[in-house]
């Protein structure tokens, strides 16, 4: 398959390259990771939260709209969890030298 017919079939808005072959894949109990600044999420916004537990959201959008609606603030909330979440449960990490492992 072509690269034009891949990304029209697959609708991706992205593509990353990984020309020095360091792109890697944590092992993290990730269902976990928001439990330490859950409360501040939903009294931020109730209701973006919710569309992420629902399943309408992923967790980068999520993110995404969290930081378009409260900027700064919860820019440095997602910052500060994810580097003692990362340090207190990583499982592992997989390196990925043919970068197949990220085609979705």
């Amino acid at each position: 398959m072509n690269l034009k017919k891949y990304l029209i079939e697959k609708s991706k808005t992205h593509l990353i390259f990984d020309f020095d072959e360091t792109l890697i894949y944590l092992q993290l109990p990730w269902y976990r990771w928001e439990e330490r600044i859950k409360k501040e999420l939903i009294s931020m916004d109730k209701s973006i939260y919710q569309e992420y537990k629902k399943r309408k959201i992923t967790l980068s959008e999520l993110m995404n709209k969290y930081v378009e609606k409260f900027g700064v603030k919860s820019r440095d909330l997602f910052i500060k969890n994810a580097k003692s979440f990362e340090n207190a449960n990583l499982e592992g990490i997989l390196l990925y030298k043919d970068g197949r492992g990220f085609q979705r």
